[in-house]
């Protein structure tokens, strides 16, 4: 590292990878982790409830946003995105009555998602809803569409025009994240497999920037991969993709066995949340926010926590030696 003692207070980030690892010891049955899910999505529905109020309370401007119980707005909406992974999963196969408790959920951390003005997670749960549907009622892509187009034509205008600036590269703070990803590229070329050093990015970043940047400093690159190919290099990179690699066809590989559709939510939701990770991560730096970064990690771990599938006995067949001696 440039600056060991700035990359040595990092050193506690590593108590975050006891999490896969506490999951694995201490959620042994499908019950656990179904618990551990509503549980979570419980504790979603009181957070989205904070931040409407906050909302209401007059956090409604771009320069002032509910932050919910966390520090940052960024971490609101990246919270609540994940938790959306389980309630489509389970809005998806579930049926009864959780479904409908499911909906009322997932309209709660929606309104919450909408006034956090967070566009990467607004991306996510796009990219969420229209792989879901594909899977199960393609159909229905068109009336998703027409709901978006109600919905754009009664939201507040902040909103409209904070969704609008999604695609405007003239608008500052998207330049911002390009001259960023500039910077980025620039860092790990120099040093490519183990970069600079963790939380160094905030002390390079003005050797780095771009000359028509709008910031002359950062905390950090506004992207998961670049920011860790810069910090802790490619390496680590490969790493994190790794870990989402193999969690992924793990849940495959149990989604293939026929599980029952109560584990068969869980592991639509994981698959769910490794999708978001990905998404967000191209435009947020996600990955070194610990309260994201625990979520992810536990969901990682649940399809290694889940019970081995029990395959049917076979059918036993006399032979001669089970037939009683003749007399």
């Amino acid at each position: 590292s440039y600056d060991r003692a700035a990359s040595l207070r990092s050193a506690s980030d590593l108590f975050n990878f006891l999490v896969p690892l506490l999951a694995l010891l201490l959620v042994t049955r499908s019950a656990q982790a179904r618990w551990l899910s509503r549980a979570l999505v419980s504790v979603a529905c009181v957070i989205a409830l904070h931040a409407l109020v906050q909302y209401a309370l007059g956090a409604d401007q771009l320069s002032h946003r509910p932050t919910g119980p966390f520090s940052h707005y960024m971490t609101l909406g990246g919270f609540l995105v994940l938790v959306d992974c389980f309630l489509l999963a389970w809005i998806a196969f579930a049926d009864g009555w959780r479904r409908w408790w499911s909906w009322a959920a997932l309209l709660l951390l929606q309104a919450a998602l909408l006034v956090s003005f967070t566009r990467n997670a607004w991306i996510a749960l796009t990219a969420l809803v229209v792989v879901v549907t594909l899977v199960r009622r393609p159909r229905l892509l068109l009336a998703w569409a027409a709901l978006f187009l109600v919905l754009l034509v009664l939201a507040p205008t902040p909103l409209v025009a904070r969704f609008g600036s999604i695609v405007d590269l003239d608008e500052r703070s998207n330049y911002d994240r390009l001259c960023m990803a500039y910077a980025g590229a620039e860092m790990i070329a120099d040093r490519p497999l183990l970069g600079h050093g963790p939380r160094t990015v905030r002390i390079l970043y003005p050797y780095y920037r771009h000359p028509t940047a709008p910031s002359l400093w950062v905390p950090h690159l506004h992207n998961s991969f670049l920011n860790l190919g810069a910090e802790r290099g490619l390496l680590s990179v490969a790493a994190l993709l790794g870990m989402l690699g193999v969690a992924a066809r793990r849940a495959f590989e149990r989604l293939r066995a026929s599980p029952p559709q109560a584990e068969r939510e869980l592991l639509v939701a994981v698959l769910l949340v490794i999708l978001a990770t990905l998404v967000t991560g191209l435009f947020e730096d996600y990955w070194n926010d610990t309260e994201i970064q625990r979520l992810v990690l536990f969901s990682l771990a649940l399809p290694f926590c889940l019970p081995p599938s029990t395959a049917p006995a076979p059918d036993r067949t006399s032979s001669p030696d089970d037939e009683a001696p003749a007399a």
